[in-house]
């Protein structure tokens, strides 16, 4: 059970880094989910080694900026897994592709590149899939994937305005009011597909060490 959580943002964009902000100001955050910025490699791989070191954290989740970089070959060594998330449009398809030929031409460079996988994200159920649509999913599936996919929920769009997943589905369902208690579901659906896609996670980051 993950229970201490260290997020790095690495985006120039810095979405994590607001996002929590969001969060502190709703009240949807947990104190066990801490947040830093780090936009040079030595100070990220510093900060890792720091916090495995203290044996405190459980769990380091890195948001990676986009392009092809020295930060990014650092990065591709020094994880235990690489998360490549695209929806089925051609913009994510053409970048999840130039990804995982970056990461391939690493590894063939003689890199030791963490395994990636390509999640599948904003997914609709298959009937509601236009055509187009559906030959982008299959584009995607030419990619490593990791199982459970990330399906198009509401509940994964408002958190961006509200804050963790988790703390929006626990505090709706102890909610006084009928309405917010009615929302719950969605979170708590929300929250479970999330729940099987970290376990996928943790599996193939633990895998990774075992082979390493």
């Amino acid at each position: 059970m993950v229970k201490q959580v260290n997020l790095i943002d690495c985006d120039q964009n810095t979405p994590m880094t607001r996002w929590h902000g969001v969060g502190l100001e709703t009240g949807y955050w947990d104190n066990a989910v801490t947040v830093e910025r780090h936009m040079e490699f030595e100070a990220l791989a510093g900060a890792v080694d720091a916090h495995e070191a203290s044996g405190q954290v459980d769990l380091i989740l890195v948001d990676a900026r986009g392009g092809r970089s020295g930060f990014l070959n650092g990065l591709a060594q020094l994880a235990d897994a690489i998360l490549v998330p695209s929806r089925p449009v051609k913009v994510d398809v053409d970048g999840a592709a130039d990804t995982f030929s970056y990461l391939h031409a690493l590894s063939e460079a003689g890199a030791n590149v963490a395994p990636a996988r390509l999640v599948f994200a904003a997914l609709k159920p298959e009937k509601q899939q236009t055509v187009t649509m559906r030959a982008f999913v299959e584009a995607m599936r030419r990619f490593p994937c990791l199982g459970p996919a990330l399906r198009e929920r509401s509940a994964f769009t408002n958190m961006q305005a509200m804050g963790l997943l988790s703390e929006i589905a626990c505090q709706k369902a102890a909610d006084p009011g009928a309405l917010e208690r009615g929302q719950a579901r969605i979170y708590a659906e929300a929250l479970s597909e999330a729940g099987a896609l970290l376990d996928a996670t943790l599996g193939l980051a633990a895998s990774a060490r075992e082979a390493a």
